[in-house]
Parts: C-alpha cells; sequence; structure tokens
C-alpha cells in the first residue's frame, strides 16, 4: 500500500492501542498518532507535520 501521508512505527503503539481499546498512560507524553484511518485509505485522514533529521557527525 502507498500513500501520500508520511508515517513511521511510532505511530504503532497508538494505532494498536485504539484497535484493541486500550488506555495509555496519561502520565507521559506518547509520541505516535492514531494511524488506523489513514491504513484504511480514507482520505479525510490527516497525518501531522513530519520533521526529519539526523544525528551524529556523518559528513
Amino acid at each position: 500500500m502507498t500513500t501520500g501521508k508520511p508515517v513511521t512505527c511510532s505511530h504503532a503503539l497508538s494505532t494498536f492501542a485504539k484497535l484493541s481499546n486500550y488506555r495509555l498512560s496519561t502520565d507521559r507524553i506518547i509520541d505516535g498518532k492514531d494511524i488506523f484511518e489513514i491504513l484504511l485509505g480514507k482520505k479525510e485522514a490527516k497525518s501531522r507535520p513530519t520533521h526529519v533529521g539526523t544525528l551524529g557527525n556523518d559528513p
């Protein structure tokens, strides 16, 4: 499947938690968003802005 919306593995936790009706902890920040509607291919589904960066001393 391809989509024009960027998604990452960090979204898996939030997505599977919603699908299994599991309540995630509210005492910490979860860096992920439920992307189930994107996986279904719904046109109105929206992703959040994505920022790409690198770490280290690579030339």
